[in-house]
């Protein structure tokens, strides 16, 4: 995690850590004048920026909680008043006992009736269509409260290139040192050589399969794959899974295993075999010195 002096690295921390590593960035540190950010406190832009958008997500909650619900029939006293002038024209018509009932009656309950109705429909109408109109107008200021920009937006994404430029350089030099690679976790080695061979030029990802890691291939050679166990002890069934977790994805030849610890006899002598290089951190340093080269003739 940066520290509070430093938070504009937390940008570093979340560029992709397999891409392919920028040659420009290769033994020369980035400066904040190629960046036009030698005016900038970095700190302060960083922390407004996320300030700015931490404010437009907040004012987006709010609005979208602001608005109001669009009722579909939903009676009211007028509605109700209409619905018993209804029932009490059914009852009198069917309940009159006498030779004629009144029409005079019937007709003011029917009059009544329908008169309640239209001011029910009226009421109900009216309200729906100012819903309607503020919640429209709620969703254009929502949407003009979405685009607003940051004041100095195009400074904070010249701070994005800048601290992916710092990454691709730390990375170059983080490299090119045994004590570097023997303090990764599993999960950082895989992702250090899944970077290291898409800089190379090949494609590659990460196959988050049971006993192999990577997935390779380059127009020229095919794909390929890499099981990394850089901590544990290379035995025979560990090959043995290797090898059949290649054939299951289509991979006949070839393979990689890296790993610095111990390689049993049976184990070495299976992968020699079966064409499975066996590599540890000094062929992974010398692999870096031909990519280094590499993108330097490019």
């Amino acid at each position: 995690m940066a520290k509070s002096s430093e938070a504009w690295r937390s940008l570093v921390s979340e560029v992709a850590k397999t891409k392919a590593l920028s040659g420009k960035w290769l033994n020369r540190k980035p400066t904040l004048e190629e960046f036009d950010l030698d005016d900038y406190n970095l700190n302060v832009l960083f922390k407004e920026r996320n300030r700015f958008e931490d404010n437009k997500i907040r004012r987006s909650k709010e609005l979208q909680d602001s608005k109001p619900i669009l009722k579909r029939g939903q009676f009211t006293w007028d509605g109700y008043v209409a619905l018993a002038f209804m029932m009490g024209m059914v009852a009198y018509q069917f309940l009159y006992t006498g030779e004629q009932p009144s029409w005079a009656v019937f007709g003011f309950l029917a009059l009544g009736a329908m008169f309640f109705f239209f001011l029910y429909y009226f009421r109900l109408r009216r309200n729906q269509i100012r819903t309607k109109k503020e919640i429209e107008r709620i969703n254009e200021e929502i949407k003009k409260n979405d685009a607003a920009e940051y004041e100095y937006e195009d400074a904070y994404e010249r701070l994005g290139d800048y601290a992916e430029a710092v990454h691709d350089y730390e990375a170059w030099e983080r490299r090119r040192t045994r004590s570097s690679w023997k303090k990764y976790t599993e999960k950082q080695f895989v992702n250090e050589i899944t970077s290291m061979l898409k800089t190379y030029g090949y494609s590659a990802d990460i196959a988050e399969r049971k006993n192999i890691d990577i997935i390779y291939d380059s127009d020229e050679e095919g794909r390929d794959a890499i099981f990394c166990e850089f901590w544990d002890r290379i035995t025979l069934p560990l090959a043995e899974g290797f090898k059949k977790a290649m054939s299951r994805v289509g991979i006949y030849s070839g393979g990689i295993i890296i790993s610095d610890a111990p390689v049993d006899k049976d184990a070495r002598e299976f992968c020699e075999s079966n064409g499975i290089e066996i590599w540890n951190i000094d062929d992974v340093l010398k692999w870096e010195k031909e990519i280094e080269k590499y993108v330097s003739e490019e």
